[in-house]
């Protein structure tokens, strides 16, 4: 068994991971003093988290690290995003959970090999590419991939990602696999305080606690400043991520799921260490 030689200060960083996840408040599925230590560990230049949904393919929580102008830049939020809608998810590490229904492997993925490799992937991460909210993303993917998951139920998944600006070593590999037990433990309380939205957006949810209040779309629309017809088709959206066949069905198959959901918190951004201290770490 391969077993890297870990100075005292990889020591030291490895007890702080253990006794964080052990003592989190459950606010985050990884602690930011977390995200911090694994990066100096690891060396990675970004970090990712995500709630997703294996029945939708949608993700509906984002925790975020990434290195942008020489600063680290922290984020979380709630949203919808289509992942299985981009051009190159299926040809990505990213996919090979639902490819292989394989949870338990930490995979990892050259991103700029993997893309550079296929003249369709190039083309298509050369082009700018329409997200399912008509939004545009033209980024290609760079660095090397690193992904560990654990199931939040039969139907949800939580991703941790990291993005390496070199090769991934078995050193990388050992440390992850060595502290995995540790990261999953520490996201038990935040799985416990926030039950998975099922792929719906704020706005769906809101629409569908005033069904279950059992106001009429008519009533909804006026409640709700919108008209009558996007009431429809947002519940329309929502019977279709849900697998519902009427109103009653949606209601009962998401609040089924999530007893204690009133509306999906709005974005939320981050940063505990301050300018300062942010700038300093680039």
């Amino acid at each position: 068994m391969y077993v890297p030689r870990l100075s005292r200060a990889d020591l030291d960083d490895i007890r702080a991971v253990v006794t964080e996840c052990e003592r989190t408040d459950g606010s985050l599925p990884l602690p930011w003093t977390v995200v911090d230590l694994l990066t100096r560990l690891l060396r990675t230049q970004q970090w990712a988290v995500f709630a997703t949904s294996l029945r939708t393919g949608s993700t509906w929580f984002t925790q975020g690290w990434d290195m942008v102008d020489g600063r680290y830049v922290m984020g979380v939020e709630y949203d919808t995003e289509h992942v299985q809608a981009h051009p190159l998810y299926w040809q990505l590490a990213c996919s090979l959970p639902e490819r292989t229904g394989d949870l338990a492997s930490i995979w990892t993925d050259d991103l700029m090999r993997t893309v550079a490799g296929d003249r369709a992937l190039r083309e298509s991460a050369d082009l700018a590419i329409a997200a399912s909210d008509g939004s545009v993303d033209a980024a290609p993917p760079e660095g090397y991939e690193m992904m560990m998951c654990s199931l939040l139920e039969p139907a949800h998944q939580l991703r941790v990602l990291a993005v390496l600006d070199d090769p991934v070593r078995e050193r990388d590999l050992f440390l992850l696999e060595l502290l995995r037990p540790h990261l999953v433990q520490g996201t038990a309380r935040w799985r416990r305080a926030h039950p998975p939205s099922l792929g719906l957006t704020a706005r769906q949810v809101e629409i569908l606690s005033r069904v279950r209040d059992g106001l009429t779309n008519r009533q909804i629309a006026r409640r709700m400043d919108l008209s009558e017809g996007t009431v429809r088709t947002h519940l329309n959206h929502v019977y279709s991520r849900l697998g519902a066949t009427s109103r009653t069905d949606a209601v009962r198959r998401f609040f089924e799921t999530n007893p204690r959901t009133l509306l999906v918190p709005e974005a939320v951004h981050h940063d505990p260490y301050g300018p300062s201290l942010s700038a300093e770490r680039g």
